[in-house]
């Protein structure tokens, strides 16, 4: 478990990084730049929930408070990291699709412009 904790404060040294690159979000950057911010950044506050958690879960267990029959809080964390975790691989898949879909619907708008008899 303490490896995912480093693991994960090293993702999100990772994300403040890539962000920091990035540079802030300005009005001119346009509706994707700012969904990518937002989601990413919502998922971010989750993995930092997460981290917490599995480290107050962490320091419990090195407390000695968990058993086999006591451990329902070791699940929850478990279960909530798995789902933060799962949701990024979705996120990350949707955001960068949205990129390839709305890259190839601009392409079929200028073609059909190009084509397509004025009205």
């Amino acid at each position: 478990m303490g490896l995912t904790v480093a693991l994960g404060i090293a993702f999100m040294a990772g994300q403040v990084f890539e962000f920091a690159q990035l540079g802030g979000w300005r009005p001119g950057d346009g509706g994707y730049r700012a969904l990518f911010d937002t989601l990413v950044g919502l998922h971010g506050v989750h993995v930092l929930a997460g981290i917490g958690l599995l480290g107050v879960v962490l320091f419990r267990a090195l407390l000695g408070q968990f058993s086999a029959a006591h451990h329902v809080a070791v699940t929850a964390a478990e279960l909530y990291w798995h789902f933060v975790m799962a949701a990024w691989l979705v996120l990350l898949t949707v955001l960068l699709n949205f990129v390839e879909v709305a890259a190839a619907g601009q392409r079929l708008l200028q073609w059909a412009q190009t084509w397509a008899p004025q009205l």
